[in-house]
């Protein structure tokens, strides 16, 4: 049955350069879109103590190296920010401070939040507004309150007795908890006592012809190359694996990351590539090397064959429970050495992956649904 049309705020990490972050944002808002609802990004940005023209005035005359600084940030950032504001709309205006929260559920006339994915409740990534993301600006209201596939980014809840406290009364105000990892189920009850479910990341939600008619409305140029390497740091085992699968695949290799910055580089050179152009990436792959937990995502959407190298410290659990869902733990490995030639020759079963991405698509309809949304 079709809910009533709310209008819904959502809540995710700040808007910047990071493209599974913006991906999944952009996702999360289309999705609830095309269930008949008014969608509006709320714009979070890390905390700033003084913000406004007359702020940036002072800085170009009073501190003329870091005005500069961040004017080149911005100019970096150009392509990632024009993603942003074509595609990630409408948003709230920006907040700074856990203070000017306090007034966007009434200031817009909200009658709901939802709050996720990514790893917004991972608090040594939120630190001073950790508690925004369980909506302790909301306290004077009685908007309704969810999550979708919220993640706390590790498989343990590590926080002291006094935050634990407090972010157990703010979740208990919740309508519906939903969490990105079987972990993150443990922790809501253990540490919580709020009954939690499991959904996918809300990049899963889109079909893979949606993110090709981005890349195509963008007129993104194909890749030189058919072996796509995403990682965020390659060392000298992880270039043992890439090695090991352009052996095995042959052809060349192409990558979407960021530059490395480095000295004497124009300030064209340093420009982070456009999200679309990260997409293509994935269009045009033969075969895929990531460490990145959305590299991995759109692998799996896109139907492409990978391996992922295990990052222990960027954690862990969330690869496995979304590799669990559709049988595909084994395509993790943590060196080398696990590397081996049955792996890279192991056909996946797209047929399998496809179905279950639907059924999980079906799990996160049915949440909604039963929350009227």
């Amino acid at each position: 049955m079709q809910s009533k049309p709310k209008k819904i705020g959502t809540l995710t990490l700040p808007l910047h350069s990071n493209y599974g972050g913006l991906l999944q944002a952009y996702a999360l808002q289309r999705y609830l879109k095309e269930r008949g609802h008014e969608i509006l990004v709320i714009d979070r940005q890390f905390n700033k103590k003084f913000t406004g023209p007359l702020v940036q005035l002072l800085k170009k005359t009073v501190f003329p190296s870091k005005w500069k600084h961040e004017q080149e940030q911005k100019a970096i950032r150009a392509n990632t920010d024009y993603f942003i504001n074509k595609y990630i709309e409408p948003k709230t205006k920006p907040y700074f401070s856990s203070e000017g929260m306090e007034a966007v559920v009434s200031g817009y006339n909200l009658d709901a939040l939802v709050v996720g994915s990514d790893q917004v409740w991972r608090v040594d990534y939120t630190n001073a507004m950790a508690k925004d993301f369980f909506y302790a600006f909301a306290k004077n209201t009685t908007v309704q309150r969810l999550s979708y596939a919220a993640s706390f980014g590790k498989g343990e809840w590590e926080q002291p007795a006094e935050l634990t406290g407090e972010i157990k009364n703010l979740i208990q105000k919740f309508d519906g908890v939903s969490v990105r990892e079987d972990s993150g189920v443990e922790i809501c009850t253990k540490y919580f006592d709020k009954e939690a479910v499991r959904h996918v990341d809300p990049t899963m939600l889109l079909k893979v012809e949606d993110y090709e008619h981005l890349a195509k409305a963008e007129s993104e140029p194909a890749k030189d190359g058919n072996i796509l390497v995403y990682m965020l740091d390659i060392k000298e085992d992880r270039q043992k694996v890439i090695d090991e699968v352009v052996q095995h695949v042959g052809g060349k290799t192409y990558s979407i990351n960021k530059p490395v910055i480095k000295p004497g580089m124009t300030l064209e050179a340093k420009k982070y590539p456009t999200v679309t152009s990260w997409l293509r990436g994935f269009m045009d792959a033969e075969y895929v090397v990531t460490d990145s937990f959305h590299g991995t995502i759109f692998s799996l959407l896109f139907n492409k064959p990978f391996i992922v190298y295990g990052n222990k410290e960027r954690g862990l659990t969330r690869f496995y429970s979304m590799l669990k869902t559709v049988g595909l733990e084994n395509r993790i490995i943590l060196n080398s050495e696990e590397l081996t030639q049955d792996l890279l020759q192991a056909e996946i079963d797209w047929t399998r992956v496809n179905t279950e991405l639907e059924k999980q698509r079906g799990r996160t309809d049915e949440y909604f649904s039963k929350l009227g949304i």
